[in-house]
């Protein structure tokens, strides 16, 4: 007998059959993590997240999705389907299936980057899109809470300030790029699309070339080295840039009117390393010096900042790629190279200076954590470094004076005062079009950046 199924409706997990029972066994196959099987008479169904089949349905609209069915010799057909959000849940419905071995798959699409799946070929992009391990995998250790393991290989997804970022996790090792003579590790897509670098050999282009302090930039002849702040005695030295020491304000404090130390020796590595045509290939984006607190926030009065209250406790830590507003609800601590760049998300005072620091929260990302000294950190931001080096992420300002966080010589997460000297590594994000003459990601294939 070959009846239809008049309609089938699934909400989350739940599964309702209206009519006769042509998904007979759909209620085992969820119990089987949706096994999907072709059995004569035996209809089923699978969800997918991107290329991962699971038991359960998004519960966020923030996913492309469609329907797909198949007969038992696994050619598409036709049927009457729908997939929509409700408001509070995915509502499916299919009709018009035969009774017999007919697959059905719903697949819901991660919120990508901008220009992901549209790049074309050629692009940097594309060719980390077509990179059999950039396949979008929720990490296997928890961000910020557990510090990643030898094994983990992980590119995964979270909110930015532009959307949906795709990052790198633990031990990567196809994430190599070449550019401006030097080679740079591939930490994340932001939601627009660009491509965030760090340095990991500033002296060559080699990315096989292994050695402590090569992931530092040199300014002032060979210094790789320079203090956060020249002082620390005040809240206005957690700021990239800062205002006025001393204020009775917050916002005085921290208004952006003097460059920072470090600020000061980017600009003149920036200055000497990029030619005009390298400039241009790079993107005005967000450089994150997170100065919310719930903290005074001005003179040396006790203040603990945003990425100290996110990370210190490793069994509760949240870390984030969206830059929070100032106390004021400004964009302060949300350095950009023009106030007009990307719709204004920025402040615009890094007055045409496109480069930065990685926050710890990036750091978290890609496989630290706070608390305890890690003698197994084996993700690859830890590569190359061999001591201290600086974030731009605002710490907290206790008695001893202000503190920034950093990266430790064992690649855990700490803090260190303002006004001692650390690695400078700098970080850039290249347009989103960019393209590659070559390369595979690989440290003896990187990505060769066309500067042509």
């Amino acid at each position: 007998m070959n009846k239809k199924v008049s309609i089938l409706t699934i909400i989350f997990i739940i599964i309702y059959l209206i009519g006769i029972n042509s998904f007979s066994s759909l209620n085992s196959k969820v119990k089987e993590n949706l096994e999907v099987k072709t059995e004569e008479n035996n209809n089923t169904l699978a969800i997918y997240i991107g290329d991962e089949i699971v038991d359960t349905m998004p519960s966020t609209n923030e996913y492309s999705a469609e329907i797909k069915c198949y007969n038992k010799d696994n050619e598409e057909i036709t049927t009457s389907s729908s997939i929509n959000w409700d408001g509070t849940k995915w509502v499916v419905t299919i009709s018009g299936i035969d009774n017999g071995s007919t697959r059905c798959d719903i697949h819901f699409n991660p919120p990508a980057p901008s220009n992901w799946f549209s790049a074309k070929e050629g692009t940097l992009i594309a060719a980390m899109r077509s990179d059999s391990k950039n396949i979008i995998t929720a990490p296997v250790t928890t961000p910020g809470r557990t510090t990643s393991q030898s094994s983990e290989e992980v590119f995964a997804s979270t909110k930015d300030d532009y959307g949906y970022t795709y990052y790198y996790r633990g031990a990567v090792t196809n994430n190599y790029v070449v550019f401006a003579g030097m080679c740079w590790r591939i930490v994340r897509v932001d939601g627009q699309g660009n491509i965030k670098l760090t340095l990991y050999n500033s002296s060559s282009s080699s990315c096989t070339t292994t050695g402590n302090k090569l992931a530092f930039a040199t300014f002032n002849g060979t210094e790789n080295k320079v203090s956060f702040n020249s002082e620390k005695e005040d809240n206005a030295y957690v700021g990239f840039m800062y205002g006025t020491p001393s204020s009775n304000t917050y916002s005085a404090t921290h208004a952006n009117t003097s460059p920072s130390t470090i600020f000061s020796a980017l600009k003149t590595w920036y200055d000497r390393t990029f030619s005009a045509v390298q400039k241009e290939m790079l993107a005005d984006v967000i450089w994150c010096n997170d100065i919310s607190t719930t903290g005074s926030g001005y003179k040396t009065l006790k203040t603990e900042y945003g990425p100290y209250t996110r990370l210190k406790t490793a069994s509760t830590a949240t870390p984030t790629l969206i830059c929070p507003n100032d106390k004021d609800g400004g964009k302060l601590g949300k350095f950009t190279a023009s106030n007009n760049t990307d719709g204004g998300y920025g402040n615009g005072a890094l007055n045409g200076y496109k480069v930065g620091l990685l926050t710890s929260d990036e750091v978290a990302f890609a496989g630290a954590i706070y608390g305890f000294l890690q003698t197994n950190a084996n993700y690859y931001l830890h590569e190359n470094t061999g001591t201290y080096w600086w974030t731009m992420s605002p710490y907290r300002v206790k008695s001893k004076g202000a503190s920034i966080a950093t990266v430790r010589a064992d690649g855990g997460l700490d803090d260190s005062d303002a006004d001692l000297d650390k690695g400078l590594r700098p970080a850039i994000s290249l347009k989103s079009n960019t393209e590659i003459s070559s390369g595979n990601g690989t440290s003896s294939a990187p990505y060769i950046i066309d500067e042509k």
